[in-house]
C-alpha cells in the first residue's frame, strides 16, 4: 500500500513538474515576441528619424526662417519669395503610413506585470506617444494636400507664412514624440529581457540589437528637442528631459 502512495505522488508530481516546465516555455515565448515587437517598432522609429522626421524638420524651419525675413512692407519681396518655396522641398514632404506595434501588455503579459508592474505604466505611456506621432503625421499629410489643392496662384503672403509656421510647428511636435519613444522603446525591452533570463531550461530568451543608425538618431533628435525645452516656461520634474518636452 505505501508503494502505492509513493508512485502515485511521484506520477503527480511528474505531472506538476511537466505542466509547469510547459508553462514556463509558454511565457518565455510570450516575452519574446513581446521583444520581438519593440525591436521592430525600435527599426521603424530610427528608419523614419533619417527618412521623414528629421528632414522635414531641416526644410519646414529652413522656410520659416526666411518667411520671417522677408518685410512686411515690402510686396516685392514678399512676392519674390513664393516661388522659392521649391527650395524646401522637404517641407512638402508628406509621411507615410506610422504602422507602430501596439503590444497589449496587459492582456499577453500579466505574469510580467506581477513580477515588474511598472512595465503596464511604461507600455501604455508608449502606445500614448505612437498616437500623438500618428496624429501629428496625419495632420502634417492634411495641411500638406490641402495646400497643394489650393496652390500657389492666388494664396496670400499671410497665409503662405501660416503654412509654413504649422509645418515647423508640427515639426517639433513629431521630433518631441520620436525622441521620447526611441528612449524608451530600449527601457521596457531591458525589462522583457530581464525576466526572461530568469526562466531557466524553458529557451532562450531573445535579445533587442538596436539598428546601427539608434545612437545617431537620439544625438540629432536630441539636439532638435533640447533647445524647445529651454524656450519652454518651468514645468514640474519628470523621468527625463524629453517627457518633460512632451508633458
Amino acid at each position: 500500500m505505501c508503494t502505492g502512495v509513493f508512485l502515485e505522488y511521484l506520477r503527480t508530481d511528474r505531472e506538476k513538474q511537466r505542466k509547469l516546465s510547459n508553462t514556463a516555455k509558454d511565457e518565455l515565448v510570450a516575452i519574446n515576441i513581446a521583444t520581438i515587437a519593440m525591436a521592430y517598432n525600435l527599426e521603424l522609429c530610427v528608419h523614419m528619424t533619417f527618412q521623414n522626421i528629421i528632414p522635414h524638420y531641416k526644410d519646414s524651419h529652413k522656410a520659416d526662417t526666411a518667411v520671417m525675413a522677408v518685410p512686411r512692407n515690402d510686396p516685392q519681396r514678399m512676392a519674390a519669395f513664393l516661388p522659392t518655396i521649391n527650395q524646401y522641398p522637404c517641407m512638402m514632404m508628406t509621411a507615410p503610413d506610422f504602422n507602430f506595434l501596439e503590444h497589449d501588455f496587459l492582456e499577453k503579459l500579466p505574469f510580467v506585470i506581477g513580477r515588474e508592474p511598472e512595465i503596464l505604466k511604461k507600455a501604455n505611456w508608449l502606445i500614448h506617444l505612437a498616437r500623438l506621432l500618428r496624429g501629428h503625421l496625419h495632420d502634417r499629410n492634411s495641411y500638406i494636400e490641402a495646400a497643394r489643392t489650393r496652390g500657389l496662384a492666388r494664396v496670400s503672403f499671410p497665409e503662405i507664412v501660416s503654412d509654413i509656421q504649422v509645418q515647423a510647428s508640427l515639426a517639433n511636435a513629431e521630433c518631441v514624440d520620436m525622441l521620447q519613444l526611441l528612449e524608451q522603446i530600449p527601457i521596457i525591452t531591458q525589462t522583457l529581457e530581464s525576466v526572461g533570463r530568469s526562466y531557466k531550461n524553458a529557451g532562450k530568451p531573445t535579445t533587442l540589437i538596436p539598428p546601427d543608425a539608434f545612437k545617431e538618431a537620439i544625438v540629432q533628435l536630441r539636439k532638435i528637442v533640447e533647445p524647445l525645452i529651454q524656450r519652454m516656461p518651468d514645468q514640474p520634474e519628470a523621468n527625463n528631459s524629453s517627457r518633460k518636452a512632451g508633458g
